[in-house]
């Protein structure tokens, strides 16, 4: 089924994106842009990868300001527009890395809670689940699977992913 996944095409932009070259422009170079400091500057379109880690970046000090506790649930927003505002929307930006936003929010207790949750969950079904070597390989890719997930968009927001992951990972049981 993967291969048909390349019929969808938002997955194939999403393809192209990561894998296509890189801009040579720095973050700052881009918000000078956006400003308009630069005369004559040329429409910069930059791709969603290098949106992201543009905002990963600038959120980092941030999170090694209050590393075990956080800012506070869901602050990031709030916050983006501080340490993110010239490349944000009015209403701030999300982190679109659900670990990272984690980290802002909660700090190490709370990434290390969800981790502890998520992981507990999927090595117990593990353990009590009689089933395959391919069942196995499924739920341990799907596990793998969700994690890539959360590491690139805000699968923590979407209740229909996570009850979709709980409800095949309990299946398998």
């Amino acid at each position: 089924l993967p291969p048909l996944a390349l019929l969808v095409p938002g997955v194939v932009e999403r393809i192209v994106d990561v894998t296509g070259a890189r801009p040579s422009f720095t973050y700052d170079y881009v918000v000078s842009v956006a400003r308009g400091d630069i005369a004559d500057s040329p429409f910069i379109q930059i791709d969603s990868g290098t949106w992201r880690m543009y905002l990963w970046y600038r959120a980092w000090p941030w999170v090694e300001q209050s590393p075990l506790t956080g800012w506070g649930l869901a602050s990031f927003r709030t916050y983006s527009l501080q340490f993110f505002g010239d490349l944000s929307t009015g209403q701030g930006s999300e982190a679109h890395n659900s670990f990272l936003q984690m980290l802002f929010e909660g700090g190490a207790l709370l990434l290390a809670g969800f981790i502890w949750t998520y992981l507990g969950t999927a090595l117990q079904h593990l353990a009590n689940a009689r089933f395959g070597r391919g069942e196995a390989i499924f739920a341990i890719l799907l596990v793998l699977s969700y994690g890539f997930a959360l590491s690139t968009d805000n699968v923590l927001y979407y209740l229909s992913a996570n009850l979709q992951f709980f409800f095949l990972l309990s299946g398998l049981a």
